[in-house]
């Protein structure tokens, strides 16, 4: 879960993340029964989006910014607890998952 948020971070867009980081996800879980992967799958995708969300690099993000003239910090007041409330989301339907499959 960690790297595809350090992915989503860095890179900012959604296809590199996926691309950059899935791969190496799904090799890491290969011990696993494929039955039992998908919520695996679904914690990685979702953990690179919340990256994706937060990062500095992110197109969205900056143009928005830019448009409102607004500063990064100001607006990062705004997107962190919505991002942190979205990870505690993420982590509660990663466990129901787990728990019933």
């Amino acid at each position: 879960c960690a790297l595809p948020f350090v992915a989503g971070l860095v890179i900012g867009i959604a296809f590199g993340y996926a691309g950059a980081s899935l791969p190496f996800v799904i090799s890491l879980l290969s011990d696993i029964p494929e039955a039992e992967r998908a919520p695996w799958y679904f914690l990685a995708y979702a953990m690179g989006y919340i990256g994706m969300m937060l990062s500095p690099t992110h197109l969205c993000y900056l143009l928005t910014v830019q448009y409102f003239n607004s500063s990064l910090i100001r607006a990062y007041r705004y997107i962190a607890p919505i991002a942190a409330c979205s990870a505690c989301v993420i982590l509660l339907l990663f466990g129901l998952y787990r728990y019933l499959y």
